[in-house]
């Protein structure tokens, strides 16, 4: 349910239990990212949804999607910015799948805790719009270095702090919906 930290567990089927096999804590803080849909093997490693709570006031608040890329052993690798899949303040992620025929990315999604809806997106706008974390290499090793667009960018972490990163819903897809194709190329509304 949480990405900061990771914890990777083993089942041991003999043992009929499971053991901690590993905790992964990411160079930026996370802690504000929460549950939504399981991890499915994506390019070198994982992919999953999560969301995040913005409260617009005392009363109200919306939810916002990240994509967020884990390495082969499970580390934070990469996080897209905030995202919306409709124009509604209560959405949440609850599972995901790669069509690798199509590359694309199935989400499916609960609206208002009243709907259920599917988005299906490209997952090329997927790895164009995720940006790499601090000290997690391209292929998923502990670098200084990072290929691609860059680094995430966020405080440094503080013991107990929430220090979400910067920038508002955006930028990848405003308005997930089924074919629509590379929403970043759409204007948001």
């Amino acid at each position: 349910y949480l990405c900061d930290p990771t914890t990777v567990l083993r089942y041991e089927p003999e043992a009929r239990r499971a053991r901690l096999e590993a905790v992964h804590e990411p160079a930026i803080a996370l802690d504000h990212l929460r549950g939504g849909s399981q991890l499915v093997r994506f390019d070198d490693g994982w992919i999953c949804l999560t969301h995040e709570v913005a409260m617009i006031d005392t009363w109200n608040r919306r939810y916002l999607h990240r994509f967020v890329r884990f390495d082969r052993a499970f580390r934070v690798a990469a996080i897209t910015e905030p995202f919306r899949f409709t124009d509604e303040p209560i959405e949440f992620a609850a599972g995901l799948a790669h069509d690798a025929a199509r590359d694309a990315l199935l989400a499916s999604f609960g609206v208002q805790d009243a709907r259920a809806m599917m988005a299906t997106i490209d997952a090329a706008a997927v790895r164009r719009a995720l940006v790499g974390v601090p000290g997690v290499g391209a292929a998923g090793a502990r670098s200084g270095e990072m290929s691609g667009a860059g680094h995430a960018t966020a405080e440094p972490r503080r013991p107990h702090g929430r220090h979400p990163i910067p920038g508002g819903a955006a930028a990848f897809p405003a308005h997930a919906a089924v074919d629509r194709g590379d929403a970043r190329d759409r204007p948001r509304p």
